[in-house]
């Protein structure tokens, strides 16, 4: 919240307060600032510190968890992914469903750090759910996949891979460098 303050000078300036997530009225957690010229640059620099503020709150949560519990494979990260985000979140026919399209990811590029994973090993991914991604109810031959289910399987692994960007478990400018 934006708010104009005039001191006894005359001097006119704007500040914002807002509160944290999860204050209560009992135990108030707010955030200030204070100084701007205009009413834009105030409302500017509290989206900034909202900003600044839920990541630390992601980070400080990321943290409360043992190294040991921090995904470095992107099957850590698809599980961690399932049980903060899409179990909690979600639809429960939309739970089943980014669980079964997650099933089809070959284990070879589960098992690889995240942090190693290229546009390059996705590709190929993608390239052999088309081709050989499914199988056959009862011979359990390969069988190719439909370009929207692969669609969908790269729509279940952009979320995570934005969700490890927001814990800062990857950054988004290296991932913009590759």
């Amino acid at each position: 919240m934006v708010h104009k303050r005039r001191y006894r000078s005359g001097q006119i300036v704007w500040h914002y307060v807002f509160s944290l997530p999860g204050s209560t009225r009992q135990n108030r957690q707010r955030i200030t600032g204070s100084g701007f010229a205009t009413k834009g640059e105030a409302l500017d620099a509290e989206a900034a510190r909202r900003i600044q503020e839920q990541q630390k709150q992601e980070l400080a949560r990321v943290a409360a968890c043992s190294v040991d519990q921090i995904p470095k494979t992107l099957a850590m990260l698809l599980e961690e992914f399932f049980r903060q985000h899409v179990d909690e979140k979600l639809a429960p026919k939309t739970i089943e469903r980014y669980h079964e399209q997650s099933a089809y990811l070959d284990p070879a590029l589960l098992n690889m750090p995240i942090a190693d994973i290229t546009p390059l090993d996705l590709g190929r991914e993608w390239q052999r759910l088309l081709n050989s991604g499914g199988h056959h109810r009862q011979t359990k031959a390969p069988r190719p996949l439909s370009a929207k289910t692969v669609r969908n399987v790269a729509g279940v692994l952009s979320s995570a891979f934005a969700r490890a960007v927001k814990w800062g478990l990857l950054s988004l400018k290296s991932e913009v460098e590759r």
